[in-house]
């Protein structure tokens, strides 16, 4: 079985494999091996110092609250700290892992070696009991003032950060809009709720400020001259792949209701075509149910995420493609090649386990060709390996390779 929800899940637009192979071609063999900028690395290519200073403002105020400018270097500080704080932490008990494993693997077979990793795993520790949960320990004040002053020299590890705290902020707001806005009785034409307060709704526009403001600052950080065929071609491949998804979920009565709705949005274009040419002189319990509920409100949260496809990227249209239990599994093996899970042996679930866990020769392939520098950026020029697998699955490019 594929790692990809079903065997007809292929790419659907020729333009978009194209456009990915290309654009995949252009990060493949360019990874920096270092946490510094390598040699003519512009990190931020073609946005401007006041473009970008104005946008982080305008995303902690809208986040915050807080208008004025004096107190907004503190907020963003708190921000940044808390997340560098728990990564922090989370590194530091990875190589932990990391170090037990290499001594239970050496097993006082060098003791030189074994007597290294006790030293280091000590350091470690020692490390891991001051760590503060305090946000102003782990981010300088002369680090954020920089992102408000001169944010086009901001660092690797800051731009990360920055990264990490826009996907969580935007990922809150799109659930809160979800929760705000479900119809909960009777359904207006535009599908959303027709028992909105007053006070509901004015909560409801500030969290759509915020998301625009948190979408309108990622876009200038992952603007990248090369990706932009590709960025126009996955927005494309993402709505029709949202369509046939929605159409796999919805009963008859509602496809064709959603045709219905793509008639006369077709026919408008139509008319508006043929009208400028004239103008111009031209020519319940239900476990098959319940999943597609499920499914469902996934579509809806990713609509609701991406704009209805506006905002959509690789990741998003990844969710439509995927097998949801299998993508931990695909991650494991990525970064850590060389390991085995242990699958349990019991007569009665040994075969289904190990069908749901074993992949495809086509994905196998394209894991093996997505090779992973843990000191990489995130910096959607250099992608998360789990990504790279499934889109070259999608398009089918680790069988060009």
């Amino acid at each position: 079985m594929s790692i990809l929800r079903r065997d007809d899940v292929r790419s659907l637009y020729g333009s978009f494999s194209d456009a990915y192979r290309a654009y995949r071609d252009t990060f493949k063999n360019g990874r920096p091996l270092n946490r510094n900028k390598p040699k003519g690395y512009d990190l931020l290519k073609g946005v401007s110092d006041d473009e970008l200073a104005k946008a982080i403002r305008e995303a902690v105020s809208i986040c915050s609250g807080e208008t004025k400018k004096s107190k907004l270097t503190s907020i963003m500080r708190a921000y940044l700290g808390s997340i560098s704080y728990q990564k922090e932490i989370e590194d530091t008990d990875r190589a932990l892992e990391a170090i037990d494993e290499d001594l239970e693997e050496n097993a006082r077979k060098d003791e030189d070696k074994e007597r290294k990793l006790l030293i280091e795993k000590r350091k470690l520790i020692d490390k891991r009991s001051i760590l503060s949960p305090n946000p102003n320990d782990h981010i300088s004040l002369k680090t954020v003032q920089n992102l408000f002053s001169k944010p086009s020299e901001m660092s690797i590890h800051s731009y990360e950060l920055l990264l990490t705290w826009l996907e969580e902020e935007s990922s809150n707001s799109v659930i809160r809009l979800y929760e705000a806005e479900r119809p909960q009785g009777g359904i207006n034409p535009d599908g959303a709720r027709d028992d909105i307060s007053e006070e509901d709704q004015i909560d409801i526009n500030r969290e759509r400020e915020k998301l625009s403001a948190y979408r309108n600052l990622k876009q200038l950080l992952i603007t990248r001259p090369e990706r932009e065929p590709f960025e126009r071609e996955v927005k494309k491949e993402y709505s029709a792949r949202a369509l046939i998804e929605a159409i796999n979920v919805l009963g008859d009565e509602d496809r064709r209701y959603l045709l219905k709705t793509l008639t006369l949005l077709l026919e408008r274009f139509v008319f508006q075509y043929e009208s400028s040419c004239v103008s111009e002189r031209q020519p319940v319990f239900d476990s098959a149910k319940d999943r597609d509920v499920v499914a469902a409100k996934n579509l809806v949260l990713n609509l609701l995420r991406t704009d209805c496809g506006r905002e959509a990227e690789e990741d998003d249209l990844c969710q439509f493609i995927a097998t949801p239990n299998k993508i931990s599994y695909l991650m494991f093996k990525l970064f850590f090649p060389e390991s085995s899970i242990e699958i349990p042996t019991d007569a009665n679930t040994t075969s289904d386990i190990r069908s749901d866990f074993s992949f495809d020769e086509d994905v196998e392939q394209a894991a093996l060709s997505s090779r992973y520098d843990p000191k990489g950026l995130s910096t959607g020029v250099e992608w998360n390996p789990v990504t790279v697998t499934l889109l070259d699955v999608y398009t089918g490019t680790q069988n060009r390779q």
